[in-house]
């Protein structure tokens, strides 16, 4: 089974920290129960309060303030996948949806 490390990161300033690591918690138990046994790809995720405090080798999902066009996104910068995903009231649900594309098509 392929591994992937998966951050979570809040770039809005004062997010609450809880917030993040519950939605961490509940994208992970998806990864595991639901996605993992069909894709075959498993995904530690974990949540960071900066991107600078992510470890190398990682793939970020990286909530923003703002992104052009879209609720979420996922892109590839030389190699590297990482998703973008606007905050708002559904944010959970959209880091859901671009999480698991990425996994399934980095």
């Amino acid at each position: 089974m392929l591994t992937e490390n998966l951050a979570l990161v809040s770039e809005i300033e004062d997010h609450d920290p809880s917030d993040l690591a519950r939605v961490a918690a509940a994208l992970q138990r998806q990864v595991t129960r639901d996605f993992a046994p069909i894709w075959e790809v498993s995904a530690p995720l974990d949540g960071f309060a900066r991107l600078e405090d992510m470890p190398v080798g990682y793939w970020p999902m990286m909530i923003v303030p703002d992104v052009q066009g879209a609720a979420g996104i996922h892109l590839d910068k030389d190699g590297q996948p990482y998703a973008l995903i606007e905050m708002s009231d559904s944010w959970s649900l959209t880091a859901s949806h671009e999480m698991l594309e990425m996994l399934a098509d980095p």
